[in-house]
């Protein structure tokens, strides 16, 4: 199988339209949102209405039962002020996240789009943990963008992806190294590379690079790429498939109990976040 390098590949998939968008009106918003000395709402929301999928979005998320107070928000400032900052950066992010994703061969795209979710709302407790405190966003992002470099490679007319997904027999523990050997690479450099491209947080995109072997990172980035591994082992946890490929198992290995314990966290622990995460994804 012919091999190119990461850049490459992306540079290639970039003409491909069926490629995950990232609207410049979200990436505007994240960044604006980053400013430390923070940012008047009226800017906010005049970055916003540049995406109408956007703006159509918040208004509807911010007048259900989890936000209403008795009075509906018709005008985008408001729903700013209810929603607050850090509720704000996450459900942007969900609502294109769940538009963005076109169905696709082999893929159950309904169970990507939940694992996805389920892993990101993991990952934003789990960064609130003492042992991996982080940014709960930027847990909250690497968990929603862990698996995005499967769905780009799913779309790649230059690789064949069935063949590495057939010869793993579509088994999570086999699917990484059968993608370095016969790709070169594996999804997660293709989806780190797409997160680097789209300018999202290095600590994100680290996470996402790092999330199948997380101690092969230079050491600031190893509770990220933890982040993104635990994330996605509590979704496989609860689901046992990614909508691609299956979990081996159904309960919690011992590499996860040792990686539990490095940080502080039991069995107990972990499945509390889990199950708080459910919750959450469902609403």
């Amino acid at each position: 199988m012919s091999q190119k390098t990461t850049k490459q590949l992306v540079d290639a998939l970039a003409q491909v339209k069926r490629l995950p968008h990232m609207p410049e009106a979200l990436l505007k918003l994240n960044k604006l949102l980053s400013d430390p000395a923070g940012v008047h709402v009226d800017r906010v929301a005049e970055v916003i209405m540049q995406d109408v999928r956007l703006t159509t979005g918040l208004l509807k998320a911010v007048n259900s039962s989890k936000y209403q107070m008795g009075k509906e928000i018709k005008t985008l400032p408001e729903a700013i002020a209810r929603l607050g900052v850090n509720d704000l950066r996450v459900l942007a992010l969900a609502i294109n996240y769940n538009e963005a994703f076109q169905p696709a061969s082999s893929l159950d795209r309904e169970v990507f789009l939940q694992h996805g979710l389920l892993a990101a709302h993991i990952g934003s407790g789990l960064a609130k943990q003492a042992g991996l405190k982080m940014n709960p966003y930027y847990g909250f992002m690497i968990g929603l963008m862990h698996e995005i470099g499967q769905y780009m490679l799913l779309q790649s007319e230059f690789i064949d992806y069935q063949a590495v997904l057939e010869a793993s027999h579509h088994k999570l523990s086999s699917l990484v190294t059968l993608e370095n050997k016969m790709l070169g690479f594996s999804h997660a450099n293709i989806g780190a590379r797409l997160l680097k491209t789209w300018g999202f947080p290095k600590d994100v995109y680290m996470g996402v690079l790092g999330h199948h072997s997380p101690h092969l990172l230079e050491t600031a980035f190893q509770r990220p790429a933890y982040v993104g591994f635990l994330a996605e082992v509590g979704a496989l946890y609860v689901q046992g498939q990614n909508g691609l490929v299956q979990s081996d198992s159904e309960k919690l290995g011992a590499t996860t109990l040792r990686v539990l314990q490095r940080f502080n966290l039991t069995q107990d622990n972990f499945v509390t976040i889990i199950e708080k995460a459910q919750e959450q994804a469902k609403s």
